[in-house]
């Protein structure tokens, strides 16, 4: 963070940075704040990283609308573990909720060139097995919605709505298993691409 750019604000323990000239205040990022912030990362392309446990990485050349995106939808400073966690909940926080992690091996080095060529084919076999409705609960729940926004976006009741996130989860873990991803390192790539294709597509709709 350090650079023309960024200032540190004096006198904060830990430190906080925030866009030089901006008065952005020394208060940390509100939970809407860093649902925020994950929702506009998320959206920034990545690509795969290498060796036996490698997850997506973002290139040199998207890192600083990385750190833009985030401050600007936290609308605070930030510190480096504002940043960590902010970070980790892009990369991995809705995997768990998709399908818990498989204890079998994650999938070695040298096979994840395979790999990204079969990933277009389990997300989109994933996809084919959810009608619209099930895409549209997805697309809010996965970028950190409530249950009352996803309500008045389906024009239904807040335990409606509950209930179609509950049934959509499902058909969506169904989906997921019988499109065959397994292993840690696997099921975060698909997670990645099909949040992104989610979220394209209702782009595209909109």
């Amino acid at each position: 963070m350090e650079g023309p750019r960024f200032e540190r604000l004096p006198g904060v323990v830990p430190d906080r940075w925030r866009p030089r000239g901006s008065d952005w205040p020394a208060e940390p990022p509100t939970d809407v704040g860093l649902r925020a912030a994950v929702a506009a990362v998320r959206m920034l392309p990545k690509s795969l990283g290498t060796g036996d446990r490698a997850s997506a990485v973002y290139r040199s050349e998207v890192l600083s609308q990385v750190v833009d995106l985030t401050f600007t939808a936290a609308g605070t400073s930030l510190s480096i573990d504002d940043f960590g966690n902010i970070l980790r909940e892009v990369l991995t926080s809705w995997v768990p909720v998709v399908l818990d992690q498989s204890d079998g091996p994650d999938v070695p080095g040298t096979e994840l060139a395979e790999l990204s060529l079969d990933l277009e084919e389990t997300v989109t076999a994933v996809l084919d097995a959810l009608d619209g409705t099930d895409r549209t609960v997805l697309r809010i729940k996965l970028a950190g919605a409530p249950d009352s926004d996803l309500a008045t976006a389906l024009s239904v009741s807040r335990p409606t709505a509950a209930k179609r996130k509950s049934e959509a989860f499902d058909r969506l873990r169904a989906a997921w298993i019988r499109a065959g991803a397994s292993g840690a390192s696997e099921s975060i790539r698909v997670a990645e691409e099909l949040y992104t294709r989610l979220h394209t597509s209702g782009s595209a709709d909109a």
